[in-house]
């Protein structure tokens, strides 16, 4: 396959940057009783919504943002809003460094939407309500952090439409 002359023509192209994005927004709660997120949902307060936001904009504005939708007034169903830790992450479940912006993580994660979720973990619990849960399974995994430092280059174009090997072989 032989690349486009108009996909060449973009690359490196100034001009043909986005300067702003529009993503998901949406909550994750952690439920201890099941050990994982669970996704709150609109009638409770949580949903998922689309903002428009500029492509320099961090996680940490993405999460001032969540706060005033998730938790008016620092309430919510969930609870308080002092009572909780909260922490930003991708479709799934990889938690994103604050530092990191909308741009570096559509590179990142090469999304044509991107959902960003708002990851929260109650900071009170009192572990001994759940039957099956001891403290050291009752905490959330991290699977893979997100920060600048991953986010992968742009791909070469050479290498991104070379000819693929014949796999019958």
């Amino acid at each position: 396959m032989k690349p486009s002359y108009k996909s060449q023509a973009l690359i490196g192209n100034k001009n043909a940057k986005k300067l702003m994005r529009i993503l998901e927004l949406g909550w994750l709660n952690f439920n201890y009783e099941v050990r994982q997120y669970k996704q709150v949902r609109y009638k409770r307060g949580g949903g998922t919504r689309k903002i428009l936001t500029e492509c320099t904009s961090m996680m940490d504005d993405l999460m001032k943002v969540a706060k005033g939708l998730f938790f008016p007034e620092g309430m919510s169903v969930e609870g308080k809003e002092e009572v909780r830790a909260f922490e930003t992450g991708g479709f799934d479940g990889c938690v994103v460094d604050f530092h990191m912006t909308v741009e570096e993580l559509y590179t990142c994660l090469m999304a044509v939407m991107l959902r960003v979720y708002v990851m929260t973990t109650s900071v009170e619990v009192d572990l001994s309500l759940y039957d099956n849960v001891d403290s050291s399974s009752a905490s959330p995994k991290k699977l893979l952090v997100l920060d600048s430092s991953t986010v992968s280059q742009v791909p070469d174009v050479d290498t991104q439409h070379r000819e693929l090997p014949d796999l019958a072989v």
